[in-house]
C-alpha cells in the first residue's frame, strides 16, 4: 500500500513538472507568435527585422530545393506518360489515367499539385509584398532588391507550370489580409481568386522576369540553387 501510494505520487509529480515545462509557442516554429510584431498603431508587422524575412526567404529555396514531387517527378508524369514517351511506373489508379487519357479533375496527383503549387507561389508572395515594409535599418536596399527579385523571378517560373498544366489560372500576387466585417468584399478575392485567362498570367509571368532582371544575381556555377 505504501509502495503504491509512493507510485502514485512520483506519477502526479512527473506529470505536474511536465505540464508546467510545456512550451505553447516554440521558437522552431512559424507562427504570428514568433515572427512578427505589432506596430505602433496597433497594426501586425509580418516580418520585423532582416533575420525574420531570411527564415521566409530560406523557406522559398528549401521548396524549390526539396519539393520536387510535384515539380518535376509529377511533370514528367504529365509530360511523357501522358505522350505514350513512358510508362507511369505503377498501376495505381491515380497515375493509370494519364497514360490512357483519361485524367479528370478529381485526380489526386492533379490535386495534390495545384495545392503545392499554390503554396510554392504564397511563400514567394510573402517575400515580394513584405520585404518593403521590414522596419530594420540594418537590411540593406540592394539585398532587399535582390531578395525580392529572386521571388519575382520563382513565382514566375510556378505561374509557367501552372498556366501549362491548366491554362486559366487564379493570378495570385499579394498576399491576403484579415477578414473583418468592415472589408471582408475588398478581402474576400483575394481569399478566392478567380481564374485569369493564360495570356494575362503570361503577361504577369513577363513582368515579373523584365522587373527582377536588373536585381538577380549573377549566375554561379557552384550554387546550383
Amino acid at each position: 500500500m505504501k509502495l503504491k501510494a509512493i507510485l502514485i505520487g512520483s506519477l502526479s509529480l512527473a506529470m505536474g513538472v511536465t505540464s508546467c515545462s510545456l512550451d505553447y509557442d516554440p521558437v522552431s516554429d512559424f507562427s504570428e507568435v514568433t515572427i512578427g510584431d505589432q506596430g505602433g498603431s496597433g497594426s501586425t508587422i509580418p516580418f520585423k527585422n532582416r533575420a525574420e524575412m531570411l527564415t521566409q526567404y530560406n523557406a522559398m529555396y528549401s521548396r524549390m530545393r526539396d519539393n520536387q514531387e510535384h515539380w518535376y517527378l509529377d511533370v514528367m508524369l504529365l509530360a511523357e506518360a501522358h505522350s505514350d514517351n513512358a510508362y507511369g511506373g505503377t498501376t495505381g489508379a491515380e497515375v493509370i489515367p494519364f497514360e490512357n487519357n483519361s485524367i479528370d479533375g478529381g485526380n489526386s496527383v492533379l490535386d495534390r499539385d495545384w495545392n503545392r503549387y499554390l503554396s510554392d507561389i504564397a511563400t514567394a508572395n510573402k517575400i515580394t509584398y513584405y520585404i518593403d515594409s521590414v522596419p530594420d535599418a540594418s537590411f540593406q536596399q540592394a539585398e532587399r532588391e535582390r531578395w525580392k527579385a529572386e521571388a519575382k523571378i520563382y513565382r514566375a517560373m510556378i505561374l509557367f507550370d501552372m498556366t501549362r498544366i491548366w491554362g486559366d489560372i487564379p493570378l495570385i500576387t499579394t498576399v491576403a489580409g484579415d477578414i473583418t466585417a468592415e472589408n471582408i468584399e475588398e478581402v474576400y478575392p483575394n481569399y478566392f481568386p478567380e481564374q485569369r485567362p493564360a495570356a494575362e498570367v503570361y503577361a504577369q509571368i513577363v513582368k515579373d522576369l523584365t522587373e527582377a532582371l536588373p536585381y538577380a544575381p549573377e549566375s554561379n556555377a557552384t550554387d546550383k540553387t
